[in-house]
């Protein structure tokens, strides 16, 4: 029986403008609005996804934890 009961939901990324190459379109649409300018990478997803599967978080029940690099924050 699981302990924990955690969904991982992923976002999307808004419509990419025309006649930009793929550099153009990371900098100035997907980066633009996080504070950080980079991209969350695969390991820090990993490593939230762990952390929720496991005893330490079955507490946590019905939370949204963003991993998005502080863009809807501003």
């Amino acid at each position: 029986m699981l302990k924990n009961k955690s969904a991982i939901i992923t976002g999307s990324t808004s419509s990419i403008g025309k006649n930009m190459d793929i550099d153009d379109v990371v900098l100035n649409v997907i980066l633009a609005a996080q504070p950080t300018k980079k991209n969350v990478i695969f390991d820090e997803l990993n490593a939230r996804a762990l952390f929720l599967a496991g005893d330490n978080a079955a507490s946590i029940n019905g939370a949204s934890i963003s991993i998005d690099g502080g863009g809807p924050a501003q």
